[in-house]
């Protein structure tokens, strides 16, 4: 599909082409939300990174580390308006779930999900370096 680029010339990870927002012009949004409607027109087939976000695999402070990190809340809405446990909830099982053998195997098979993010908007949830070297 054209909304698509190829992510780090990888030729089996692809990322979306934001466009800009039909709402917010200085804003940059997904080509698959339906803005009108604040939705996701292709839900039950949505990439990897919209299945876990405000959560990814990026690269750590160490040399050679992988972690799992999270946005901050001002880039999730839905955890900004949760109540502080509920959003504490979440972060564990999303933590327990993206450390699974399932999503490990999914990072060493596609090496290229790594995001090499140095912004200050994402905090370390865990390491998961010593799983992904087994």
């Amino acid at each position: 599909m054209p909304v698509f680029q190829r992510y780090k010339g990888s030729d089996k990870v692809f990322q979306v082409e934001l466009k800009p927002s039909k709402v917010n012009v200085s804003l940059y949004t997904c080509p698959f939300l339906d803005e009108d409607n604040y939705a996701c027109t292709i839900y039950e087939k949505r990439p990897f990174d919209c299945r876990v976000w405000p959560f990814l695999f990026s690269k750590g402070k160490n040399p050679n580390s992988t972690i799992v990190a999270c946005f901050t809340e001002g880039w999730c809405l839905g955890l900004r308006e949760a109540k502080e446990e509920d959003s504490a909830a979440y972060q564990q099982y999303m933590t327990s779930l993206l450390t699974t053998e399932e999503y490990l195997q999914l990072i060493r098979d596609y090496p290229e999900l790594i995001w090499e993010h140095k912004g200050k908007d994402i905090f370390q949830v865990g390491d998961i370096t010593p799983s992904l070297n087994c």
